[in-house]
């Protein structure tokens, strides 16, 4: 008689091993997930396919496989429209030894303030009560809408309140531009260590726009003037000063967004900035009168528009 438990045989194959099964267990918790939230897998597909072939052999080496990643957006229920942003890594011994690494974002919550307390509430909570050995990308998720909707909540009740007084809307945000930094270095790929702190401190910090790799790197964040500073610091923190080059008026602040999420704009083959992507966006952007001086070939100040 054959029997299977899950994939694995009784059937005298060897044990799987632990690191066999958490993996086993990792691409099992993504499946659900994708059933019942829009997910963007960022680990490549090749290596997708790698970790699924790897479950048809129990005793394989699992040592250097690559991380799964994976971002899901998140609706939060009683706030039309709003959604949450969870990005998840899954360490190789997740979870029968570790627990998983996320950050979040919501573009609905105003000001630095409130995106910074909820990144620090997230991490708390994955460090102090999740249960060990479990499975946690769902009790994460289900975490996340909870307090996102509480945070929604109290904010409105903060506007509502300034506005009974006659003040108006809160501005905890300030003035929304398009902000361009020129960057001496940023170079593309998975062992790009430095760039993945500046591209995820952007995420953090809920802005948006692109970043153009290549030597020299051009960056363009959009979003309010204390959150683009904080990125710069930030920047700085992981190895890349950031320098302002130019700026541009938002007036409707995210209305006025022209990207969804921080976009990556590959380097030349070889991996210097791709010149003619940047001069597209800068036509469009009607700062191409501004373009040497953006790339660093001009020595004017920095001007805003």
């Amino acid at each position: 008689i054959f029997f299977r438990l899950g994939r694995w045989s009784t059937t005298g194959l060897p044990t799987p091993t632990p690191g066999m099964e958490n993996l086993e267990r990792q691409l099992d918790e993504l499946s659900a997930m994708e059933t019942m939230y829009t997910v963007e897998t960022l680990t490549p597909d090749a290596d997708l396919d790698l970790l699924r072939g790897l479950l048809e052999q129990p005793t394989g080496d699992v040592g250097r496989r690559p991380l799964l990643e994976f971002t899901l957006q998140v609706p939060i229920e009683d706030h039309a429209g709003a959604t949450a942003l969870l990005t998840v890594s899954l360490p190789k011994d997740y979870p029968s030894g570790a627990s998983l690494q996320a950050s979040c974002r919501c573009t609905a919550l105003q000001g630095l303030r409130r995106q910074q307390q909820l990144s620090v509430e997230l991490q708390e909570y994955i460090g102090t009560d999740l249960e060990a050995g479990c499975e946690a990308v769902m009790t994460v998720t289900l975490w996340l809408q909870e307090r996102v909707a509480t945070l929604l909540t109290e904010q409105q009740q903060d506007l509502d309140a300034a506005a009974q007084k006659g003040q108006g809307p809160v501005e905890e945000e300030g003035e929304w531009r398009r902000w361009v930094y020129w960057l001496d270095l940023m170079v593309e790929g998975r062992q790009a260590k430095k760039e993945a702190q500046v591209l995820q401190a952007a995420t953090d910090l809920g802005l948006t726009g692109q970043i153009f790799y290549g030597h020299p790197s051009i960056v363009v964040v959009e979003g309010p003037k204390e959150d683009a500073e904080e990125w710069a610091k930030d920047a700085r923190r992981a190895g890349k000063k950031a320098e302002l080059k130019k700026s541009q008026a938002m007036p409707n602040k995210a209305a006025d967004r022209r990207w969804p999420k921080m976009a990556q704009a590959p380097s030349s083959k070889d991996g210097a900035l791709d010149t003619e992507a940047l001069q597209a966006l800068l036509e469009e952007l009607g700062l191409m009168h501004k373009y040497k001086f953006i790339i660093g070939q001009d020595p004017a100040k920095y001007t805003s528009a």
